[in-house]
């Protein structure tokens, strides 16, 4: 391979989130635990991207900063990975795609509309809604062996007392691609009855290399359906610090008010330097994502053929795209909640805010982070966590082989 992904930076010692001993502590009860959890990549950016950095820093000076072919250059580059066609007049800039989907729902909805989101979803989503004055209608996904799918009958009820859906497609925190059939189907039905959708394609540029991925936008202009497709570098190129979207609209008015807003507002622009690396990672950066995609889909396979042979108790989901999964640990949950019985101090929630007791038992018992299930939604997710397998081969298997030691000491204790 061309690019180093074994070599990592040494994060820890750094102002990075997810090895602040703070939010350990927050996500899972141990504050010295391994970080699985949030969702940024432990490798190190692309050379090219680190090359501008480094430019821009020995300038030395910050001033005021406009380029004038960043569109140009993001459609090349949706043109080359997807085969994706966008035009300039359909393209706004901004600071993040949460900040532009709030700034969607706080333009197509009125207070009280309701927004359905799919669970398990990515909380941030759930929160915005809340924090924008709508409700929530959520739209529970049918688990199948390998991963979650969508049920059309109850989405075709919940539309009739919808305003907005939130589509996150790749979706998170399963990892999986949606078909062309799927997303038409969630065309035809928001159409039907007159459904703005908001699709979240963060995680779009990673999908693997045996799946075909379908921007919604693309989808929509041939079914005329009204939306807003979001889209960043963040995730893609592991520049999730600095601030960088771009958000599609098939919809001339609704972009012209979106864009006239945030000049309102003033959040219309990007720094400085968070636009120099997502134009450099844009312009330059495909052949190490690429290379990046193929270590990623090998660190899911990997993870999966060991809990197949050795960790029984524990069914990932399959993931087909970025670098987080699912883990099913509901065959484990009776045996954790017996630990947290005799153990109520260890497992105090209180204590580990945004935790359950299966992220506190992999936390003490196995001494890593990870998304407790509950947080992407409500408590019927209590028996899943998402690991972000965005790290050495060597990383992944150390936990997984601490994984397997709390397993099976757990297990034995509680087993009769």
């Amino acid at each position: 391979m061309q690019y180093d992904f074994d070599n990592l930076a040494a994060r820890d010692k750094t102002a990075c989130v997810k090895w602040n001993k703070t939010f350990l502590k927050m996500f899972c009860g141990n504050e010295n635990a391994i970080p699985y959890w949030v969702a940024d990549m432990e490798y190190k950016a692309a050379p090219e991207i680190s090359k501008a950095a480094k430019k821009v820093v020995d300038f030395e000076t910050y001033g005021y900063t406009s380029y004038s072919d960043i569109k140009e250059i993001f459609i090349k580059f949706a043109k080359q990975r997807h085969n994706l066609d966008i035009k300039k007049s359909e393209i706004s800039l901004g600071q993040g795609v949460l900040n532009a989907i709030a700034t969607t729902l706080y333009l197509v909805c009125e207070k009280n509309d309701g927004v359905i989101i799919p669970f398990p979803s990515y909380k941030p989503f759930i929160d915005i809604v809340n924090n924008v004055g709508l409700k929530v209608i959520p739209w529970k996904l049918k688990r199948t062996k390998d991963s979650f799918e969508f049920d059309f009958s109850t989405f075709e009820e919940l539309c009739k007392k919808a305003k907005v859906f939130i589509l996150c497609s790749p979706h998170n925190p399963s990892g999986k691609v949606y078909s062309k059939e799927t997303l038409e189907k969630i065309c035809d039905i928001a159409n039907k009855h007159d459904v703005f959708v908001i699709s979240d394609e963060i995680h779009g540029d990673l999908v693997f290399k045996d799946q075909k991925f379908y921007s919604f936008i693309d989808i929509a202009k041939g079914k005329n359906t009204k939306t807003m497709v979001a889209m960043a570098p963040s995730k893609t190129f592991n520049i999730a610090g600095e601030l960088f979207s771009v958000s599609i609209f098939n919809d001339s008015e609704l972009k012209n008010r979106f864009d006239k807003f945030r000049v309102a507002l003033h959040y219309n622009n990007s720094s400085y330097f968070s636009t120099t690396l997502a134009r450099e990672a844009y312009d330059k950066g495909l052949p190490w994502l690429l290379e990046t995609i193929e270590v990623l889909e090998r660190n899911a396979r990997f993870i999966e053929k060991y809990m197949e042979e050795n960790i029984p108790y524990i069914k990932p989901l399959k993931a087909q795209a970025s670098f987080i999964c699912f883990w099913d640990c509901n065959a484990l949950l009776p045996f954790i909640e017996k630990d947290a019985q005799e153990n109520k101090e260890l497992y105090d929630v209180k204590k580990a805010v945004q935790s359950g007791i299966v992220s506190m038992f992999f936390g003490h018992r196995a001494g890593i982070c990870l998304n407790d299930g509950g947080w992407f939604g409500d408590e019927e997710y209590k028996g899943y966590v998402r690991f972000n397998y965005a790290t050495s081969l060597e990383s992944i298997k150390e936990a997984l082989e601490k994984v397997n030691k709390a397993v099976n000491k757990l297990v034995n204790k509680y087993k009769n």
